[in-house]
């Protein structure tokens, strides 16, 4: 069920963008000029800055995950020397 919402939450905005365009040409006040000016906005200048935001998100998201396994992994190393430390005869 979790996955539904995620998908809604996704998808959502891009409905109710749509949506909003629906009804502002029925309601005659957004005209075929303007709507064609919106669409080069979009293109040129929305869509990429949009891929360059969630290019970010991504790259953080990475090095937050690449960190924590890098903080794991020290941790451990140091868990395991004062282990070796405190029962030098753990082994024996």
């Amino acid at each position: 069920m979790s996955s539904f919402f995620l998908a809604l939450h996704t998808i959502l905005p891009l409905f109710l963008i749509v949506f909003f365009g629906i009804v502002m040409i029925r309601l005659k006040v957004a005209t075929i000029a303007w709507v064609d000016i919106l669409n080069k906005y979009a293109l040129r200048i929305g869509f990429p800055a949009l891929i360059y935001y969630f290019l970010q998100i991504l790259i953080r998201t990475i090095r937050a995950i690449a960190a924590n396994r890098i903080n794991h992994l020290i941790l451990s190393r140091i868990m395991n020397r004062t282990e070796t430390v405190i029962n030098p005869n753990k082994f024996s």
